[in-house]
């Protein structure tokens, strides 16, 4: 399978040098200064988060009107490729994707997850978001295995209401991941996002799971906002300075 990610690619504008220098920094984004031109492309740096899954609330979460949320049927899969095209307008480094690309971008990437791309789908934990007036998709999450693969650990989980929960189990199945979850730009914000999280996680639950993985690329504010007001935390890191400080103080 082709990784979809490879449509990112470098892109080239034309300015002086004065103005580059005077250009913001943004993590997701390298930016170079080459032949009197900006090249400017993706890094790709990410982080690991956790979700510990609770049981779920009743009633659930529901999505605003006139959205419906349902489990995920083959035929969505028609409608998916638009829906993430018009979604990732401000999700960097995605949003580096020419607008006359994204259609294409959107293709590629729902092609990739759903042949297991991102790992083997669990079907009854994917949802979608459905306008019941228009007819049209409005968000989609796909929860996905890890397959063994182990998350990267990072920094403390700093403000976390409860002290962070063990490390997620490496064992041959590894915990089910948070592979997509997109919402269209006009929508965002209203709760449909929170509506399908809710949906997937009290399906987990009754499939006997109980943590959830996520990654994030550095950068995404509103994804790093999203999880983080979801219940995410990044993963500890038994290394960390301020970890082994805790484990073998100074000698006064």
């Amino acid at each position: 399978m082709e990784n979809p990610f490879s449509i990112i690619g470098t892109q080239k504008i034309a300015m002086s040098m004065d103005d580059y220098r005077k250009l913001p920094h943004h993590p997701a984004f390298k930016q170079e200064y080459l032949e009197g031109e900006l090249w400017i492309s993706p890094r790709w740096r990410s982080l690991d988060l956790y979700l510990p899954i609770n049981e779920p609330e009743s009633p659930a979460p529901t999505a605003p009107a006139p959205a419906t949320i349902r489990r995920l049927e083959d035929a969505d899969w028609e409608d998916l490729p638009e829906l993430f095209a018009r979604s990732i307008g401000q999700t960097p480094p995605l949003s580096l994707i020419p607008r006359e690309q994204r259609d294409e971008a959107g293709r590629r990437f729902m092609e990739y997850a759903r042949a297991g791309g991102d790992g083997p789908l669990i079907p009854d934990a994917c949802f979608v978001a459905r306008d019941a007036e228009e007819g049209d998709l409005d968000g989609a999450i796909l929860i996905g295995e890890l397959e063994g693969r182990g998350l990267r650990m990072h920094g403390d989980a700093r403000g976390a209401a409860t002290p962070p929960a063990p490390p997620l189990p490496r064992d041959a199945s590894g915990p089910p991941h948070l592979n997509w979850i997109f919402v269209r730009e006009s929508t965002q914000g209203e709760g449909i996002g929170t509506a399908l999280l809710a949906r997937a996680t009290a399906t987990l639950w009754d499939l006997g799971h109980r943590e959830l993985a996520s990654t994030i690329f550095r950068g995404n504010a509103q994804s790093m906002a999203f999880h983080w007001a979801a219940g995410f935390r990044l993963l500890p890191r038994p290394d960390s300075p301020k970890r082994l400080r805790r484990r073998w103080p100074p000698a006064c």
